[in-house]
């Protein structure tokens, strides 16, 4: 069997795993009652006017682009019902607003059509770019609240406010606002992914087998020997042969085909992130029992540290492509290990959680395996400098160097990168994975201009295969 691993790096904590990722995940007040369809019934957004692709953000939203090889830019187009205001379009590093490159359409004051580019480093009001890389072609929008309109913009700017457009999925959003005065948009927001320079993708729903791997209703507190009331990590051990008795024996392999967290609504908030991990068995004690907890487990038993699936706050689930599964049970590794930190400010009390992730599953091994690979750097005084009191931007460059001497030596055949993730809890604001080859700069692994805690998702590489030296 062929093996390709999965590479995404995750500071301080863990490193996420390949992925897939929904098309839309929408944020609207109301259904709307009137709908849209790809290409039908428009005598502007159609192929004869050179519009390649079509992707649906609602079921009254449509966004239509065409890349344009020849000049290298992208045409970019709107097509949404129940609209009085301004409309716009992103495209962003994460699921959220820090660090997107906002195309804002709409009205200025003498009533004619504009198209801005803006960007926002945080959850405010996005400024104007000091450079105005969007060009309108056109816009409309009737009494009855229809809006079309198609800008160009550059595939790379050179702007260090926008993202250079890419042949990757990346994270875009769109907003609404009521009136053509740019100002807050309110509940009607989504995000979704797209890649501008290629179709879009469709993913069906998995028929595989599943189970839920869930704390058992753990009281969240503080175990013993803990040192911070306020983080409180909690393991819990389970056994595939509980889990999974009908369809798997002892020592028999399984590929996980996705993954998806369980959140608990009552105690979802104070869920910081979950690891699971399987164990070696010749480094358990052989006492283990599924559901057996650890009260105090913010290091992991011994042989327990075989990383399956990282989670954080915004992660979305990960979907393995059709070729590839995740291994659960190789080597003897009957037990997995759960890890939660829960994250309690306020010292709440009362508190349980059931909280976890629900695995799909198929006996059916496929053709390529799948791993994670973590990078941890500059968490703590071991690793860097301390950072003075005070500041408000500290650069630590660079933390962590995996010299060639080791990629050389560790790896047999080249690694195929399917997702990258970033984890810097609250106080990070940006980290970059620098990749060089032969003493050349290859670029970055991902492009996120600001970091968000809200929104660690694992994204599409934008290096996609890592060779050995």
């Amino acid at each position: 069997m062929e093996r390709l691993i999965s590479l995404a790096f995750l500071v301080g904590v863990v490193v996420f795993s390949s992925w897939t990722v929904p098309a839309v995940v929408a944020q609207e007040e109301d259904t709307p009652a009137a709908s849209l369809s790809c290409f039908e019934d428009d005598d502007v957004f159609t192929s004869e006017n050179d519009w390649e692709f079509c992707q649906p953000l609602q079921s009254n939203m449509l966004m239509y682009y065409t890349p344009q090889h020849d000049d290298g830019t992208v045409k970019l187009g709107l097509h949404a019902l129940d609209t009085f205001g301004w409309t716009a379009l992103a495209i962003a590093g994460n699921g959220g607003m820090k660090g997107a490159s906002q195309i804002v359409v709409r009205k200025a004051e003498n009533e004619e059509w504009v198209a801005e580019d803006r960007n926002s480093m945080d959850y405010v009001m996005p400024e104007l770019d000091e450079s105005q890389d969007v060009r309108l072609l056109w816009a409309d929008q009737t009494e009855d609240g229809e809006t079309k309109w198609a800008v160009e913009l550059p595939m790379n700017s050179c702007d260090e406010n926008d993202y250079p457009i890419q042949n990757v999925s990346k994270f875009m959003h769109y907003a609404v606002g009521e009136s053509h005065t740019f100002s807050f948009h309110g509940n009607r927001r989504g995000q979704f992914h797209a890649n501008l320079m290629n179709a879009p993708q469709t993913f069906p729903e998995s028929t595989d087998n599943y189970v839920d791997v869930r704390m058992p209703d753990v009281d969240v507190v503080l175990g013993e020997g803990g040192t911070d009331p306020t983080n409180a990590y909690i393991c819990s051990y389970f056994d595939m042969l509980e889990l999974i008795p009908s369809d798997v024996t002892a020592g028999e392999v399984v590929h996980v085909t996705k993954m998806e967290a369980l959140l608990n609504p009552e105690s979802a908030k104070y869920v910081h992130h979950m690891i699971l991990y399987s164990c070696d068995a010749e480094a358990l004690g052989g006492s283990e029992q599924h559901h057996d907890l650890i009260l105090e487990c913010e290091s992991m038993p011994p042989g327990c540290q075989n990383m399956k699936w990282p989670w954080a706050v915004g992660s979305e689930p990960i979907v393995l492509p059709p070729h590839v599964g995740i291994p659960f049970g190789e080597q003897g590794q009957r037990f997995l290990v759960l890890q939660t930190h829960y994250y309690n400010p306020t010292l709440d009390t009362g508190i349980v959680d059931s909280s976890g992730v629900r695995v799909f599953y198929t006996t059916d091994l496929r053709e390529q395996e799948a791993g994670v690979i973590t990078l941890n750097s500059g968490t703590g005084n071991f690793q860097r400098p301390p950072i003075p009191v005070g500041m408000a931007d500290y650069p630590l460059s660079p933390t962590f160097v995996y010299p060639s001497a080791c990629t050389q030596n560790t790896w047999q055949e080249p690694l195929n990168i399917l997702g990258v993730g970033h984890h810097m809890h609250l106080s990070g604001k940006r980290m970059e994975i620098a990749v060089e080859r032969d003493g050349s700069y290859l670029g970055l692994l991902r492009n996120e201009h600001h970091y968000d805690f809200n929104h660690q998702s694992a994204e599409e590489p934008l290096i996609q295969t890592l060779y050995p030296g």
